[in-house]
């Protein structure tokens, strides 16, 4: 499975939670009501998740039908986004302030886009979330805004943005504690940074720095030898996760002959198949080899011996892969002939 085929799995996964949280708050602001606890805008609550839950279900159809990548992942950036401002206007439609208990939904939200989806986004999407709750909590409330700008913080200009009616969820005659209100706007900051942040710890991207300060148990010593096993292959050798097509462990000679630079995640950011059938068939699990597979490495076209053969590890299986180039000359996009770093003779 290449990258994109790992990122619409990921992707269903998200979309499953989206959608079950948001039915989850739904639910849960209907309960009140029926209990005669508060009064919310029931008919603009049920309106506002329905047509977005919608909508979110036809944009989620759209990009399984993309190929590309980026767009796919671009999409569905754009998707999160629209969720946590969605959540945020559901928030002020439940009693916004007075109802900082609502908060707590962000959370599903933040912690799944942190544990799916790469790079250092879900930051951001928590950032996007802080600054949609703090633009509604100053927008209804004056007093929270002047205690902000005696607490020196530099939002205070954010409620003039846009004006809105306070939805009061407690009893009448209560008054307003500004201050504490700002707290937990600051407290609400600090949970979703820590939110994202347990997220990427447990998807392994910050989870991973932490080997470098426990002691080594036996597994960890085989596979360590198995690295270096395989880096000191002097063929140009690959090991690959079927599923995803991430790169495992790379020889040295595969970094030197692929023209790779740093760290690459998937193979197929290295290797660029000129039939994509190839690339499934070598990461298939059975045995493979292809005698003249065309691929690109940069800006060269190669011609090379391709195998491919499985790996039984303790969580599944993997394929290793070794290329040998077959030919003398590559041409690259200019036409000039140039030879490929540890071509084999004919």
């Amino acid at each position: 499975m290449t990258g994109h085929g790992q990122l619409q799995n990921d992707r269903k996964a998200l979309d499953f939670v989206i959608l079950v949280s948001l039915t989850g708050v739904l639910v849960l602001l209907l309960l009140p009501w029926l209990w005669s606890v508060y009064s919310p805008p029931v008919p603009a609550l049920a309106w506002t998740l329905g047509s977005f839950g919608t909508a979110y279900r036809v944009g989620s159809r759209l990009l399984d039908r993309t190929t590309n990548r980026r767009a796919a992942l671009l999409g569905t950036w754009v998707m999160q986004v629209g969720t946590v401002l969605t959540l945020s206007w559901v928030w002020h439609l439940s009693g916004g302030v007075s109802n900082t208990a609502f908060l707590w939904a962000f959370v599903p939200i933040l912690l799944v886009n942190a544990l799916l989806l790469p790079g250092w986004g879900p930051y951001g999407l928590a950032a996007v979330s802080w600054l949609a709750v703090m633009t509604i909590a100053l927008s209804e409330s004056e007093a929270l805004g002047w205690q902000a700008y005696r607490a020196g913080l530099p939002i205070a200009g954010l409620g003039k943005l846009i004006r809105l009616p306070h939805g009061s969820m407690v009893a009448s005659g209560a008054s307003e504690q500004s201050s504490q209100i700002l707290l937990e706007m600051i407290l609400f900051a600090g949970g979703s940074l820590g939110v994202v942040a347990l997220g990427d710890f447990l998807s392994g991207r910050l989870g991973g720095a932490l080997s470098l300060t426990v002691g080594l148990n036996p597994q960890e010593g085989r596979e360590n030898l198995f690295r270096q096993v395989v880096e000191q292959d002097p063929l140009p050798r690959v090991i690959v996760d079927p599923e995803s097509g991430a790169i495992l462990h790379m020889s040295g000679s595969f970094r030197k002959q692929m023209l790779v630079d740093g760290s690459p995640s998937n193979l197929f950011d290295v290797v660029r198949f000129a039939e994509a059938a190839d690339g499934r068939h070598l990461l298939s699990g059975g045995e493979a080899e292809l005698e003249q597979c065309r691929y690109r490495i940069g800006p060269e076209t190669r011609v090379g011996r391709l195998r491919a053969h499985r790996i039984v590890a303790e969580r599944g299986w993997l394929v290793s892969l070794t290329f040998e180039e077959i030919l003398l000359a590559v041409q690259t996009d200019s036409g000039q002939a140039i030879s490929p770093r540890g071509a084999a003779p004919c």
